[in-house]
This record gives C-alpha cells, structure tokens and sequence, in this order.
C-alpha cells in the first residue's frame, strides 16, 4: 500500500483503476493493489442476490406512477460515498433499499414507497466482546434508546487480524460489504447495549481471544429507511 497526496492535477480519488485501488482513511489518501475477493455462494449470500435479481424485475412491473414516488422518496434519501461526500437514491435504489431491509426483517415487500421519515443519528457505537470459556458479545450505542418504532441493523466481521483496519462498506449500497455480513435486527426502541451473541454465533462462532472484530450499526425508521451507519471496533477479551 502507498500513500499520495492529493493536489491540483490529482485530487482525491476513490474506486479502482485497472489493478489499482484508490482509497483514503484516517493516514490520509492511499493505494493498493486490487484484490479480487473470493466468492463463497454461501446461502445467505446466494439468497441476497435473488432477493435483488426479483426487486429489479419486480421494478418494471410498478406502474409509473409509482416509479414517479419512489424517485420522490429516492431524493429525500441521503448516503455517504467512500469519500464521505453526500449522495442521493434513484427511484430503483430507493425501492430495492426499503424493500431488502422488509426483506432481512423478515417483512413482505411493498409496491408504493412508504412516507418519508428519517432515521436518528447514532454517535458512538461500541462493541465489547469476550471469547474464551464464557463468551459474550454486546454493542452499546448513543444516543439510547432507539426511537419509538426504530430498530438498529447490525452487520459484523468474524474474529480477524487485530492490525487489519478495512473491512468494507456494509451501509453503501453500491459497494461490496467486504467481511461484514448481516447479524441482526435489534427490537423496535432497543435500548443500549444489545446483546448480539446469540445471532452472532451461528455466522461467524465462538469470538477468538486477541483478535479484532469490527461492527457497524446502521438506524432503520420505521418505514425501513436507512440513516448512517456508525463503525465499532474492539480486541476480543
């Protein structure tokens, strides 16, 4: 990995470049090698993607009216791209974005958007997990509790390299989750921490004792619209 400098005739990148990757993190602007990831097809995996391949058919079968509201709904809906720089959904991806979150919660899809309400700002998300003969893992946040009808998703990593420090973009829509995968919804108004261990076991295991897993927990309305997600980081006890 190499670091550079952003100026007049380079600025700031993100993406790839043929087998180059631009980046940035607390160091600064970098790049590195491309790394092609290997592909699991596990059933969770295998089940998003259907999930996706029938929303986008399903799109072309709304009438325009309703492809009218959900590109409405799509520019009230603001994201963060890799370079923190503010964004807003189309019409498709405001629609394949509230319904794969009805989806992982186990709700029917919906052919009209739903009104608009925004999901709270988390400030802090911290992670305390413990390996070994007990373990346990809980992730506290604030402010607590969620408001009423709000529930948290929570996407973690299995126990990694403690000096790793990138793991993807699991509250991106257009990039790859990368290590994180999909552990929870929290309850409606959860309040601070959540006990996660039960539903992060039979993903990823028992916690390893010294390493590092990485959470992030992203505020979900109760219309299922997405509001930013917010990074935990921790050492297994």
């Amino acid at each position: 990995m190499a670091k550079y400098t952003p100026g007049p005739l380079v600025g700031q990148l993100s993406r790839a470049q043929g087998n180059t990757v631009f980046s940035h993190n607390r160091g600064g602007s970098y790049m590195r090698n491309r790394v092609v990831p290997v592909n699991p097809g596990t059933v969770a995996q295998l089940q998003r993607r259907t999930w996706v391949t029938l929303l986008a058919q399903t799109w072309g079968t709304l009438t325009a009216a309703q492809r009218a509201a959900w590109t409405a709904l799509g520019a009230l809906m603001t994201r963060l791209d890799s370079l923190g720089q503010p964004y807003t959904l189309t019409g498709l991806q405001a629609y394949e974005s509230v319904n794969l979150l009805r989806l992982l919660a186990a709700q029917a899809t919906i052919a009209d958007p739903p009104p608009f309400d925004a999901a709270p700002q988390l400030n802090t998300v911290t992670p305390t997990v413990t390996g070994g003969g007990i373990p346990a893992f809980s992730v506290a946040f604030a402010p607590t509790p969620f408001p009423a009808g709000t529930r948290g998703l929570l996407y973690a990593t299995a126990s990694l390299s403690p000096g790793r420090s990138f793991f993807g973009h699991p509250g991106v829509p257009a990039q790859s989750p990368g290590l994180y995968k999909f552990i929870a919804f929290t309850a409606a108004a959860q309040a601070s921490p959540f006990n996660a261990l039960a539903a992060y076991t039979p993903v990823f295991g028992v916690p390893i004792t010294g390493k590092k897993v990485s959470v992030q927990l992203i505020p979900i309305s109760a219309n299922f619209l997405a509001g930013q997600p917010v990074r935990g980081d921790t050492i297994v006890l």
